[in-house]
């Protein structure tokens, strides 16, 4: 059983590809063993109060040691010895004035200072103007990398900048609605040098993708 994604979150997700190749007795020595090592337990659907559903908390220290038995992780930096290090990049990006009157009067509502953050609602649309802000600059820097041959991925954690994107020639966008079938032609396109640049949203596009024909994103 092979992975070039991250596991998820939920321990679940482990226990799933392990007894998928009758590897988890060999690790936990079953379903009970597993919820042991993982401190789960049964509780009550709060929804539903004849209905129970697993509850898991922290591994115990000796679940690594465990999963060697039949496990291999291999880094990067063993296989690809020649691959060079990542280099991130700030650009900065001009916001007009009146979106900064709009920031400043918030701003001026909030004692900066103390731990306490806006309501989530606003929060979330300052960071949606914020994002709506960036589309010239992005769309700039993407035209940089067209003239200069180079394909080019883009992540973003709004819509609105994938959206802006996707109208230009030669780019195709992933969002979370995107068929899988689809995304696979895009990758497979993107890979065979058909299209300038790929644009998604992050949790799209943040596992199980492979777009190793462009070196920036």
């Amino acid at each position: 059983a092979l992975t070039g994604t991250p596991m998820l979150n939920k321990p679940t997700d482990l226990y799933g590809v392990l007894s998928s190749f009758n590897l988890d007795r060999a690790v936990f020595g079953g379903w009970m063993g597993f919820a042991k090592c993982f401190h789960g337990r049964k509780e009550t659907v709060s929804r539903n109060p004849y209905r129970e559903a697993w509850v898991f908390g922290s591994p115990t220290p000796d679940v690594p040691e465990r999963l060697r038995r039949v496990m291999l992780r291999r880094m990067k930096e063993d296989v690809m010895e020649n691959l060079p290090r990542l280099v991130e990049q700030n650009i900065p990006v001009q916001i007009s004035g009146k979106l900064c009157k709009v920031l400043d009067g918030i701003a001026e509502g909030f004692d900066l200072t103390s731990q306490d953050l806006p309501p989530f609602e606003m929060f979330s649309g300052i960071r949606a103007k914020l994002a709506e802000s960036r589309i010239p600059a992005a769309l700039e820097f993407a035209e940089s990398y067209e003239e200069a041959g180079k394909p080019l991925v883009v992540f973003s954690a709004h819509r609105a900048p994938v959206e802006a994107l996707g109208q230009r020639e030669g780019w195709a966008v992933i969002y979370g609605s995107t068929p899988h079938a689809r995304r696979q032609e895009i990758v497979e396109d993107f890979q065979a040098g058909r299209l300038k640049g790929v644009a998604g949203t992050i949790q799209a596009m943040g596992v199980g993708v492979t777009l190793t024909a462009s070196d920036t994103i």
